[in-house]
């Protein structure tokens, strides 16, 4: 995991060990990899609150373009993140 992934849930978790380990995990249920993108994705919307970053990991596994969609857009016309690139490329 990328270390402004790690930095983000440490400034906006109180558990942040919980968290990553939650994180983690997800690699074993998906059988591979997953993409920072998604990581940020997750991460950006739960603003800190553990029941939404459940929330959040099972739209990732349900559907990922509407996790990016939600992530990323202000609305379906107009985009304001990319997290491809890192929290701190994008002032976050």
């Amino acid at each position: 995991m990328k270390q402004d992934i790690i930095n983000k849930v440490e400034s906006d978790f109180d558990e942040p060990k919980e968290v990553i380990r939650i994180l983690e995990s997800m690699e074993s249920m998906n059988r591979g990899p997953i993409e920072d993108r998604a990581y940020r994705s997750i991460i950006f919307l739960a603003h800190g609150s553990r029941d939404k970053l459940n929330h959040y990991i099972d739209l990732a596994f349900k559907d990922s373009r509407d996790l990016y969609l939600q992530a990323e857009y202000e609305d379906p016309e107009v985009k304001k993140y990319d997290f491809n690139n890192t929290f701190n490329e994008q002032g976050l």
